[in-house]
């Protein structure tokens, strides 16, 4: 029997092979797109520096608990989607027998899911403070996982019952990530580099490894997707509730 790494990376080869040339122009029609905006959008004003280098800055960050807080529950929402990425050829093609054109249509579902969640979001940064955005978004991933466990046990593994539970948890995803980030951010907005760079490494570091983990698995994908939806959820609520608590305690921003 094909173990499931061989199947993961046989599939992704064979992915990469057949859209590679094409996303290379997308990503850098992106960059451009990006460098632009950067250029027109984003304000040119000094902003107050702070002594001491980068060691002193972050052992700033890491001694600031609503910081740490903040990193793991975007942490969380990321390895949801990044967890559902590492796995999707293994369920996608090697479980539902999908073909590189239907696996490319699929994502771009899964895409336009997530869009659909960064619009949300901007309309919930309007009329919601950033805890009750977050909260809303660990709220759909935990649906989401909830859903997909449940699906899973009434029928078989189908596109259905894989993705629309994928994609609302997407949406929760993509309700998190801006507002925990911001969370972060704020706190620190004179180093906001050292804190921006300190988020991603432990964003990438935890998304590597609870993915490697997942796809080592080799029965029960679905179920295990299902979990670590739920297990985030129910995470990211304690850590919602302790930061509360801690600013509560006269740890604000």
């Amino acid at each position: 029997m094909t173990k499931p790494c061989v199947l993961f990376g046989h599939n992704l080869v064979v992915l990469l092979m057949t859209i590679s040339e094409g996303s290379f122009y997308i990503f850098s029609v992106l960059a451009v797109v990006a460098l632009l905006l950067s250029l027109l959008v984003l304000p040119d004003k000094p902003v107050q520096s702070v002594r001491g280098g980068m060691l002193v800055n972050l052992g700033k960050l890491v001694a600031d608990r609503g910081f740490l807080i903040g990193c793991a529950l975007c942490s969380l929402a990321f390895n949801c989607h990044f967890v559902f990425v590492v796995v999707s050829p293994l369920l996608l093609i090697g479980v539902l027998g999908l073909g590189e054109f239907m696996f490319g249509v699929v994502f771009v579902g899964y895409g336009v899911a997530y869009v659909t969640g960064g619009l949300v979001a901007r309309k919930l940064a309007d009329v919601l403070p950033l805890h009750t955005q977050i909260g809303f978004g660990l709220a759909m991933i935990g649906f989401a996982g909830l859903v997909l466990f449940v699906w899973q046990l009434v029928e078989e593994l189908s596109v259905s019952s894989l993705m629309v539970p994928v994609a609302i948890g997407t949406i929760g995803v993509a309700i998190i990530r801006p507002s925990a980030t911001s969370y972060a951010l704020r706190r620190h907005s004179e180093r906001a580099g050292v804190a921006t760079s300190t988020i991603n490494v432990l964003l990438f570091a935890s998304g590597g490894v609870v993915s490697t983990l997942i796809a080592s698995i080799e029965n029960g994908l679905p179920s295990v997707l299902a979990s670590v939806f739920t297990a985030s959820s129910l995470v990211g609520v304690w850590l919602l509730h302790f930061l509360k608590s801690n600013e509560r305690s006269g740890g604000g921003v």
